[in-house]
């Protein structure tokens, strides 16, 4: 006879990797594409010195950013 170990420890792993892949998908979205509503704060307000920086890059895209100085060197 089958002991049903052999049948739920696979069945479990099998659900445990298919929700593993939907939070990875559910996370990815949230942080590496663009942020679904525009940044109005600066650094300066909250009391930090920044450079505004806009880079070009090859392809035609501007990325914008701040330059925050350390403190320490």
């Amino acid at each position: 006879m089958i002991d049903g170990h052999f049948v739920r420890i696979p069945l479990l792993i099998i659900i445990l990797l298919i929700a593993a892949f939907f939070w990875v998908r559910f996370v990815e979205k949230r942080n590496l594409y663009s942020p679904l509503r525009p940044v109005d704060a600066t650094p300066s307000d909250i009391g930090l010195d920044y450079e505004p920086v806009k880079v070009r890059t090859e392809d035609d895209i501007d990325i914008s950013g701040w330059f925050i100085r350390s403190e320490q060197p």
